[in-house]
């Protein structure tokens, strides 16, 4: 005969285990709505990419500083400025993350950045600042991955129509050799469209948790527990880039 305090213990353990359930019933849903936003986003992105890498080719054997943002594009770092001079005549080195390090992330572009995010109003993304310049960068980059999320989120109604034709004006003004009638602001936002579109889509890659984890950041590997890399200090950035990306996008958006 079980006596009372079996009876507790027992009661306990079920309402436990149905919190449980209904705990991972409601992640799930969560999943599935964040994917549900996600899909048009990247979709929307991939057009864009699509737009500007049929013409990369003859972009980048002809003018450096368009080589040099499909490497930014390849390594998922948004970028919205003027490639510095300095990164072109060094280019071909192989190794974009130290060239982004030297030439592009200084002090006060980073706080730039942080500030351009516009997020201080969460607490989430407060903590993950301080993980971020404690250098506890394997909390901190999912502190940004579920910011990031919450971007796409709020900006997921924009009509990125007239930024893809607008893309298509400057991709065929580079084509055809007419680089030097673009203006400051033309190059910095062909930048941003080509370096947005290329990260956002490897961002947001499908996620086989069965084979090797992929070498590029990965948004599922992360916020399901599921990645073992030692994050960097650039890792966070690029993502800070992202979030700030998705932002510039949904502004430009307006403007065209």
């Amino acid at each position: 005969m079980k006596s009372e305090f079996d009876k507790v213990d027992s009661y306990n353990a079920n309402d436990f285990s149905n919190n449980i359930v209904d705990a991972t019933a409601n992640l799930i849903r969560l999943a599935n709505q964040i994917t549900e936003i996600m899909q048009p986003i990247a979709e929307r992105a991939k057009s864009i990419a699509e737009v500007v890498s049929e013409n990369l080719k003859v972009i980048s054997e002809s003018i450096k500083p368009f080589a040099a943002i499909g490497k930014f594009a390849e390594a998922q770092f948004v970028w919205d400025r003027l490639i510095p001079h300095e990164l072109i005549e060094d280019y071909e080195d192989n190794n974009t993350d130290k060239l982004i390090e030297k030439y592009c992330v200084t002090d006060k572009w980073l706080e730039e950045l942080i500030e351009q995010c516009d997020l201080s109003d969460s607490k989430t993304f407060n903590q993950a600042i301080k993980a971020f310049y404690d250098a506890d960068y394997n909390i901190a980059i999912i502190g940004f991955v579920a910011m990031f999320d919450r971007i796409l989120t709020e900006c997921s109604g924009i009509d990125i129509t007239g930024i893809k034709k607008r893309a298509e004006v400057l991709t065929s003004k580079i084509e055809e050799g007419d680089y030097e009638k673009l203006d400051e602001i033309e190059v910095e936002d062909f930048v941003l469209y080509y370096t947005y579109s290329k990260a956002v889509v490897l961002f947001d890659d499908y996620a086989d948790f069965k084979v090797e984890e992929p070498n590029c950041l990965n948004r599922h590997w992360i916020m399901h527990g599921r990645s073992n890399k030692e994050y960097t200090r650039l890792d966070c950035i690029k993502v800070l880039s992202m979030i700030n990306g998705t932002r510039s996008i949904a502004i430009l958006s307006e403007k065209f």
